[in-house]
This record gives C-alpha cells, structure tokens and sequence, in this order.
C-alpha cells in the first residue's frame, strides 16, 4: 500500500471517528438544567464576592486552589498606575509569604504556637485543624491576587438589556438552557467592543482563530465585533461542545479551554465527573481560568437571577444617578452598535454591490442626522473586488460620521463614479471646515490618517480638501483589475 493512500484512510479514519464523537452525543435538551455540584460551592461563593463586594480599586488575595483562603482585601487609590498596583500587591504577597513560613517553623511545638501574633493565628486558622507543614509550605507559592469586579458587573447588568432578547431568541432555536444568556457577564461584563489583552473581541469574547469558524473574521471586516452575528456564533460553538462533551459544567469550560482540551482532561482523570477533573486534572494549558470558568458563571447566574427579584445592589442619590448616566450611554452605545453591526456585516456589499450598499447608507445617514444627503452614481460597474468595495465604503462611512461629529454641515454630497480601470467616491459637506496641518498626523483625530492608509494599502489615491467656513471634501481613488468585458 502507497504511503499516499495509507495517509488517505488514516484521515478517513480521523473524519469518521470524529463524526462519531458527535452522532453518538448526547442530544440538546433546552430543559436540562445546568448542574451547580456541591464540591464547587467553595469557589462560587468566591467569584460572587468578586462580583459584589469588590469593585476595579479593590482586589482579594487569596490562596489560588482553596478559593476559601482569602488572606487580605488590597484597595488602590484611584487612577494608580498597575505599576503602582503590581508593588502593592507584591509587598503583601511578601508579607504573607514571611508569615507562613513563620507559622510553619512554629507548627512542632504548642509553645511555639501559642507564641505567634494574632494576626499569624488568624491566617493559621484560615486552614482549617492541624494544618500539616506541607500543605502551607505548598501555599507560599500560590498566593494569587484577583482584581475585583463589582462596578463592571453592576455596569453589566445594565448594559444586558440591550441584548437580552436576541440572545434568548437565538438560544432557544438551538435548543440551549436559556441560563447560558449570562455569560457575557463573565466574559466582557456584556460590552460588546470589549478586546482583552490576548486578543478576544466582542461581547463573547471570540479569539480569532475560533471566531473564523463562524463568522467572517478578516481585515475588512470583523463580526465578533457584531453583537448579534456574535451571539448566533456563541450558541453554536456551545451546542458543538454540548454534542461532544456531554454535560454543561464540561462544555462551558470548553469555551475557554476547548474541547478537544476537555476531551484530554477526560480521558487523563478518566471519567466526565466535573469536580474530579477540576480539582485533579493537571495540564500545562488548564489554568487558573479554565479551572474557574464554569464557578465564576455559576456565581453570575446567581447574581443575575437575584437582580431580577430583588434589589441586589443597595444605591444611594449619587450611585443611582451614575448608574442612570450608564443606562443612558448604554442606550446610546446600543444604537451605534446596532448600527455598527449592521454596517460591518458584508452580506448587502457582497450580495448586491457597492452601489446598492452606498445608496442605503446615504438614506439612513439622511434619517439618522436630519442632514440633506444626496448620491449620485455614475458608470459603476455592476461587479466591483469586494476588497475595493468595502475599502471605499468604509471611506464613505468614516466621512459620513465625520461630517455629523464635527462640521455642523447643513448638506452633504456624495460622488461615486467608475471608469474603465478605475473607481473614485468624493464626499463633499457645506461645515465649517478646518485648517490643514502641514503633518498628515495631526488628521489623526478625525480619522483621515487611517482612512488614507486603508486606500494607500489598495496602491489609491486620497485626498483631503479642507478651509474654514468653506466645508471638506473628500476624495478617494483606487485601481481597479483587467475588466475587459464587464459591462
């Protein structure tokens, strides 16, 4: 047998078994609970601490495997540097560190003990009877500090509404718990431009590389950014890890550590039991997150189901009227988004070209903004490399939204016209106007850099004409491939 062929049913083999693995799970059930073992209460109780009683100023220090030891409550002044923030907490872990290891050399005798300070008592009975020596010489290397979240929550619960309908639409045609609704709170406290410093994005906080198996992730456009285009991505890849792990608690730390990772921790403890496997499953990859994922969605479950029958957070006259002042911008930041994801979504450029895509654009802006908004399009071809097409589309958009920002215009006209080997769009507005720097940087601030840069990037042209009280025109051109015979 060939090396090419024996190659050929091994990945047969793999695509079967694989097929398998997912056939033979079990199938959604929207009525099955989601489970809340006893033997992880400890740890709930932890993260809902986090979520109420500690807010982004403030943080616990606390053993990193017994959620239960929580040695200090750490509070940073407002606006302190994290450099700042890094040396308070290293002082403290110092300090705690010094008073294990005083405790420990104290631990074979009673005098010994008896001799300790109070607050060296306090930290010992922390863990509990007759601690040995080895389990406080292991926790000197796990003091671990987490930073609260409390005012991010409350900021949460708020900005939820604004999503909560379409994710409970979208979770039920897929047959999920509709409990699964709060895990935004866990992963960007329901805020749908949220980017994490490891690269995720959006409300459900995709990576790339697993957003890309649902969704249209690339440079022109990025629908994990798309609350709603994101959500229906969410649902499925939950209902994917359901299928193929089985249970809930399982499937929910997928979404952090994957499935194919899950699937390993299964087989290494050797049983689906998701207590064992928290607490014995050791892997390089399963960290502090992925242990704690599915504990911290239990706490925001408790926490979001107690806000919905009872006044959880206690405000007074000042905190009500920030929050008001939050509701309002979350109001606010709902209608950019809605507008924001209806604008990256490439289904009318792709679908029915640039024309018909800048037209609706053009009306929308028009009802949006109350300002006299007029297009005119002429010999555009009817099949235009969507890569161009949305270049110059996102340079009608930016101008647009300049326009309504900063130029006080009355009327705005919009040019998009075609040539043989060429396409141009000119945006020109009645404002006010601005100088122009002689640095093409100081445009920075009304975007104008980045829009040159996009069009640059497509070997066009920009052009930016600008006086005061004589309004802005902007102007750009790009090539276009051979298109001999495209009429």
């Amino acid at each position: 047998m060939s090396p090419t062929l024996k190659k050929s049913i091994r990945g047969m083999r793999a695509a079967t078994a694989a097929l398998l693995v997912v056939l033979t799970a079990p199938v959604l059930a929207r009525g099955d609970p989601i489970p809340r073992p006893e033997g992880i209460q400890q740890d709930v109780n932890f993260w809902i601490r986090v979520y109420t009683e500690v807010t982004t100023n403030e943080g616990f220090l606390h053993d990193e495997r017994n959620l239960g030891v929580i040695y200090d409550t750490l509070k940073f002044s407002a606006g302190s540097s994290s450099r700042d923030r890094q040396r308070v907490v290293d002082e403290r872990r110092d300090r705690h560190i010094a008073a294990l290891r005083r405790i420990i050399a104290a631990l074979p005798a009673e005098a010994t003990r008896e001799a300790l300070s109070a607050d060296d008592k306090r930290l010992l009975a922390m863990w509990g009877p007759n601690p040995s020596a080895i389990i406080l010489r292991d926790a000197t290397a796990r003091i671990r500090f987490q930073l609260g979240q409390a005012d991010r929550f409350r900021e949460g619960l708020i900005r939820s509404s604004s999503w909560s309908t379409h994710i409970a639409e979208t979770f039920a045609n897929q047959g999920l718990p509709p409990e699964l609704a709060v895990l935004p709170h866990v992963e960007s406290s329901f805020n749908a431009a949220a980017y994490s410093k490891v690269g995720a994005a959006g409300l459900w906080q995709f990576m790339r590389s697993t957003g890309r198996r649902y969704m249209r992730v690339d440079d022109a456009v990025d629908e994990r950014l798309d609350p709603y285009r994101s959500t229906e991505a969410a649902a499925q890849l939950l209902a994917y890890n359901y299928r193929v792990l089985g249970s809930w608690p399982l499937a929910l730390t997928a979404y952090n550590h994957g499935a194919s990772g899950m699937r390993r921790a299964k087989e290494s403890v050797g049983t689906d039991d998701y207590v064992k496997i928290n607490r014995t499953y050791s892997s390089r990859t399963f960290g502090f997150a992925s242990r704690n994922f599915f504990p911290s969605f239990l706490a925001a479950l408790t926490i979001d189901l107690q806000s919905k029958s009872v006044q959880t957070f206690q405000l007074d006259e000042s905190q009500a009227s920030h929050l008001k002042l939050l509701g309002d911008k979350a109001e606010r930041l709902t209608t950019d988004l809605q507008r924001l994801a209806h604008q990256l979504h490439p289904s009318l450029l792709e679908h029915a070209g640039l024309e018909a895509a800048a037209r609706e654009y053009v009306q929308e802006f028009s009802t949006r903004t109350g300002l006299t908004t007029e297009i005119i399009v002429r010999n555009l071809r009817a099949s235009l490399p969507l890569e161009q097409a949305t270049c110059l589309y996102r340079v009608l958009q930016e101008s647009l939204e300049n326009v309504r920002k900063h130029a006080e215009a009355t009327s705005v006209f919009v040019r998009l016209i075609g040539a043989e080997r060429s396409v141009g769009i000119t945006i020109v507005d009645d404002g006010r106007g601005f100088d122009q720097p002689q640095e093409p940087s100081k445009l920075d601030g009304l975007g104008l850099t980045s829009m040159a840069e996009r069009v640059k990037a497509l070997h066009g042209t920009f052009l930016v004409r600008s006086k005061p009280g004589d309004g802005t025109e902007i102007e750009a051109w790009m090539s276009l491939p051979d298109m001999t015979g495209d009429k």
